[in-house]
């Protein structure tokens, strides 16, 4: 008798260890971030702004949970300073940016020392796999100096669901920046007053600003250097003919000049006339 109530307690006790395995199937669940990629103009008025997405996938099993809350975090990269992402380039320099939850751009998306995570619930309904895709946005802020090149960085996520269960991820950031050169301020009128025979030679002056991107080379040149206005020559010049951007304004002039004893071909008390003259960057 003893032998024949020791076998049926073994059977019994193999029965509910198969029962335990199948409960705690769990659900599974994984993360894709889209990263970014941006092309960035130094010289711009307003910040550069993007928009890109996450897809969240989970499975479970048949007598899993039928929904399942998450919790997504980013981290600030690779290239972070404190709580700020940046991203580098090869030559070392860093551009600045920003990623949030909301297309406002109000709320960070971040550790939580920075933003707040994305949360939310998954629902299988009756099936047996789930997908939530979720955008966040970024930002570039304006006025920042950067060279031309590529800037990089790698942003981690870290999705926890079902509680404990933790997944993760990267995406990649791409901010490219393009020569540019333009003229910030341009020049005005060169205007010359001149008395037909007068000794001293008559000189005017017009400023202008160029906006280059940091560690451009660039020259400047006039269409030509001399004129003829009526009857009387005059020549001009730029105050530099070359220079390398520093991504901020950079002012120059074009000076003008007319010698001494023209006598012109005004034939009453006052003329007045005027040429146009092409200012050129090339970079």
């Amino acid at each position: 008798m003893r032998i024949r109530r020791l076998l049926h307690f073994a059977i019994w006790s193999c029965a509910i260890a198969f029962w335990s395995a199948t409960a705690q199937a769990a659900i599974s669940c994984s993360v894709t971030p889209s990263g970014f990629t941006s092309v960035y103009d130094p010289a711009a008025a307003l910040p550069t702004d993007n928009v890109s997405s996450v897809t969240i996938n989970c499975l479970r099993a048949v007598g899993d949970p039928g929904t399942t809350t998450y919790s997504l975090a980013a981290n600030n990269g690779v290239n972070r300073a404190g709580q700020t992402n940046r991203a580098r380039s090869a030559a070392g320099g860093l551009i600045r940016y920003d990623v949030y939850k909301d297309a406002a751009r109000a709320v960070l998306w971040g550790p939580s020392a920075r933003g707040a995570d994305m949360t939310g619930t998954i629902s299988f309904g009756t099936g047996t796999s789930a997908s939530m895709t979720l955008p966040y946005y970024s930002r570039i802020s304006a006025g920042q100096v950067a060279a031309a090149g590529s800037y990089t960085d790698t942003v981690t996520v870290t999705l926890t669901y079902s509680g404990t269960r933790i997944v993760t991820n990267t995406f990649p950031v791409l901010i490219l920046v393009s020569p540019s050169c333009q003229f910030s301020t341009p020049p005005g009128t060169l205007a010359f007053t001149y008395a037909s025979f007068q000794v001293a030679a008559a000189n005017a002056s017009t400023p202008f600003a160029t906006l280059c991107t940091s560690g451009l080379p660039y020259t400047l040149s006039l269409d030509t250097t001399s004129g003829t206005l009526l009857g009387i020559s005059y020549t001009l010049a730029l105050s530099a003919s070359a220079s390398t951007g520093t991504g901020a304004a950079q002012a120059f002039s074009v000076n003008g000049s007319i010698a001494g004893g023209q006598a012109g071909t005004c034939a009453t008390g006052t003329c007045t006339a005027s040429n146009v003259h092409t200012l050129m960057i090339t970079y």
